[in-house]
């Protein structure tokens, strides 16, 4: 019980450590037994900074900040039960917000201190937005708006006192903000009186711009966002062809209607191989980049992209069978398209016969997109286009799938088949081959031995 007593004994000389201040920023002013706000226009507030500081060599618990009386408020304290260790210090706001003409007093409490507080009201109008009250400092955002469009927004003046009022200055600084609009930039107001005016957010770029509203002594900051407006839909558009391997393709890019701004728009494409095992086929790319990205520009009301100085850009479609995605985006806006190339028979680009004195070669560059070319016939004619036999077979599955599973050129190929001749070589004239696969057969016709 001895131990408990000497402890209470000592709090309140705890507490008497405490001591107030004002406090700038930079500077602590103290306090006794009153402190003076000041004045503060009706309808809007003033804010003071304080500091309460532990000037003792024993922790203090800050376990009350409190204020009784009309007008005034706390904000920013700390939490209840907060300790203060010797010399250090704690800050709180006390706001003076008057209702109504006159002086005002209030209690501030903080722990066992007692300040009193004191404050009048000047005579000044309320200024408001969509009916609620705006103190100096506020913020109104106007939001996302599309550059050169407006947006509005209307503030309202009134006189909730009992004498004339007259609001010397209304004024709007800012880019992308303009007003007052509807109204005077100096008011008279009538007891009871109202009037309102109107602010325009109308942004020519497309960034976050900032102003302000300026009331006598109030000052609100306006902010707002323009933004650009959206490219119209975009057409990807390939030449009218029909799609198929080996081929080299004009692609161009169409807008819906004039583009809004000059920009520049990405093209990419995406080979998806429908043959088994393959997964790729270098082959399809862009020629102009030598890749599948590409690049191109438009100019304002534009509706056909520019690659380089060209209206379209060529690509590769390779001799792998599959689907070709080509993807757009411009600004906001994306398009795809595809090109679909089915499994084919063997096409052949150059065949050529080779006679030599004991042998006849053939010899053949082509592509077979669905790498599946499972056999070969040969049918030979004499000089008079007679056949000579019947066709002769050859199973070449094993030697294709052998060569494509190594290849790095997608399905292209060449190859040379030789046929020893016993006797007379000379009377041989011609030969065709065909090459079948899993999509037909493909036939070389008469391919000449000079």
């Amino acid at each position: 019980m001895k131990i408990l007593l000497a402890f209470l004994l000592l709090l309140p000389s705890a507490f008497a450590q405490l001591q107030l201040f004002t406090f700038d920023g930079t500077s602590e002013h103290p306090i006794g037994l009153a402190y003076d706000l000041g004045t503060a226009a009706v309808g809007d507030a003033k804010n003071v900074r304080l500091r309460v500081r532990n000037t003792g060599d024993v922790s203090v618990p800050l376990q009350t900040i409190a204020v009784a009386g009309p007008g005034f408020s706390i904000f920013s304290r700390p939490s209840p039960g907060y300790i203060l260790a010797p010399t250090a210090a704690a800050d709180f706001q006390v706001q003076f917000l008057p209702a109504a003409l006159g002086s005002y007093s209030a209690s501030l409490t903080v722990n066992t201190l007692d300040i009193v507080l004191r404050g009048s009201a000047s005579a000044a109008a309320i200024l408001s937005l969509d009916q609620t009250p705006l103190l100096s400092g506020a913020k109104v955002d106007f939001g996302r708006i599309l550059r050169g469009g407006s947006s509005l927004k209307t503030f309202s003046l009134s006189n909730t006192t009992t004498v004339p009022i007259t609001v010397g200055t209304v004024a709007v600084t800012g880019a992308g903000f303009r007003g007052p609009i509807g109204g005077a930039t100096s008011i008279q107001l009538a007891p009871g009186d109202s009037t309102s005016f109107q602010v325009a957010f109308e942004p020519a770029v497309s960034t976050p711009l900032q102003g302000t509203l300026v009331v006598d002594q109030r000052t609100i900051l306006l902010t707002g966002t323009g933004y650009d407006p959206p490219f119209p839909q975009s057409t990807i558009t390939l030449a009218a062809i029909t799609p198929g391997s080996g081929q080299q393709v004009k692609l161009s890019v169409q807008l819906a209607a004039g583009a809004p701004r000059s920009s520049s728009g990405s093209l990419s494409m995406e080979f998806k191989s429908s043959v088994a095992g393959v997964t790729d086929d270098p082959a399809v790319q862009f020629l102009a980049t030598g890749s599948r990205k590409a690049t191109f520009q438009v100019a304002e009301q534009d509706t056909a992209a520019k690659f380089g100085t060209s209206s379209s850009i060529v690509f590769q479609t390779g001799t792998t069978a599959g689907t070709i995605v080509f993807t757009l985006t411009l600004g906001e806006t994306t398009a795809q398209a595809t090109y679909v190339i089915a499994p084919a028979v063997p096409f052949i680009d150059t065949a050529s016969g080779i006679r030599r004195v004991n042998a006849l070669d053939i010899d053949l560059t082509g592509y077979d997109n669905g790498y599946s070319t499972s056999q070969l016939a040969f049918t030979f004619f004499d000089r008079s286009n007679r056949p000579l036999q019947t066709a002769i077979k050859v199973d070449t599955r094993a030697s294709f799938q052998r060569y494509f599973a190594t290849s790095k050129a997608g399905s292209a190929f060449s190859l040379i088949a030789t046929f020893p001749v016993q006797g007379d070589a000379t009377i041989i004239g011609a030969v065709d081959v065909d090459l079948t696969n899993t999509a037909g057969t493909k036939t070389v016709l008469h391919i000449p031995f000079p």
